[in-house]
């Protein structure tokens, strides 16, 4: 069965947590064991009904990364990346009333490069918009612009989730990550950005993504990527912010020119409290819709090369630039 990565959940309460779970035809709260729950889309699935879950950690799957525990901690399974389930046990139990199934692998999973599927990657999933279910979507000939942009901290310093959405709309950044293995040579800070995604014609074909933050899409505007040791705070105080902020905006250009991005996510209708309910039991579904993403990808990186940003060039001379100017002012003093 191929899949793709879309995010990790960390549970961070020290006991069981207790999950509505459908199994054995009854719907019952059962209290699950588990560190963290992977959610992946089924790329032969319908739209609508591709998402599925595996619980990860306390003796659930211990062997899922078995097969490459390299890769585990050096990007392999990142949100976004492609494995190969082979032979997978049958679904017993679901979550969120039926709607998400449970899946426990017996092997491990195998990692596979979107290259040897092409033909399958360029194929639009769309969502659909009726359904109360969570469900990934895939566009792969999207327009993408950014309308703000800042560079901040994050916990992550592994390179498992990818630091994806470290950084929620509430402002208050995670203090931890779904990283199994942090690595001191990897970077700790991500471009935030909103962002403007187009995926279709109509105005309805357009939707904003608020305060999104991932080390891959990061990687791909900077030369070697993320710096080590170089903090966002170190880059605020040099004034290089709106330097970096240019050539994420020239890169972007550049390829909704040249064959446009491919953009991965998931979204979930969501339900309210009925205000007009003196009761407050009633839920109603919610009118609007917050597309997640998990992965945006160049589809001719070739045409960004030139617009890729070395930080320690832009530190190096922004220094020099500023150390000149101190010494023609004690000059001219």
């Amino acid at each position: 069965m191929l899949c793709q990565i879309l995010y990790y959940k960390l549970n961070n309460n020290a006991q069981s947590t207790k999950l509505s779970v459908y199994a054995r035809g009854k719907n019952a709260t059962d209290a699950l064991a588990y560190r963290r729950i992977m959610f992946l889309r089924c790329l032969a699935s319908s739209a609508g009904l591709n998402v599925f879950v595996i619980l990860l950690g306390k003796h659930r799957n211990p062997g899922l990364f078995n097969a490459d525990l390299d890769g585990r901690d050096t990007g392999h399974f990142q949100p976004g990346s492609y494995v190969l389930l082979s032979k997978p046990a049958g679904i017993l139990s679901w979550m969120s009333g039926h709607s998400l199934p449970i899946l426990d692998v017996p092997n491990s999973l195998l990692c596979v490069s979107p290259t040897s599927f092409s033909s399958q990657e360029k194929i639009p999933v769309p969502f659909d918009p009726t359904s109360l279910r969570i469900q990934a979507f895939s566009y792969p000939m999207a327009q993408v612009r950014a309308s703000s942009f800042h560079v901040v901290p994050t916990c992550c310093s592994g390179m498992f989730c990818g630091a994806l959405d470290t950084q929620p709309m509430n402002g208050v950044a995670m203090s931890a990550c779904p990283c199994f293995h942090t690595l001191k040579r990897e970077g700790n800070l991500v471009f935030l950005l909103s962002l403007v995604v187009t995926v279709g014609p109509s105005a309805q074909d357009t939707f904003i993504v608020r305060n999104f933050s991932s080390k891959p899409f990061t990687n791909r505007f900077l030369k070697g990527g993320i710096p080590s040791g170089v903090t966002a705070a170190k880059i605020l105080s040099l004034n290089i912010e709106d330097d970096l902020m240019d050539a994420v905006d020239s890169a972007l250009e550049e390829a909704n020119k040249n064959g446009g991005l491919t953009v991965t996510g998931w979204l979930r209708r969501g339900l309210f409290d009925d205000e007009g309910d003196i009761s407050c039991k009633e839920k109603v579904v919610s009118g609007d819709l917050t597309h997640h993403l998990i992965n945006i990808e160049f589809n001719d990186q070739t045409c960004v090369d030139n617009h890729l940003v070395d930080i320690y060039s832009l530190m190096s001379n922004q220094t020099a630039s500023t150390v000149g100017s101190k010494k023609k002012k004690s000059r001219t003093n």
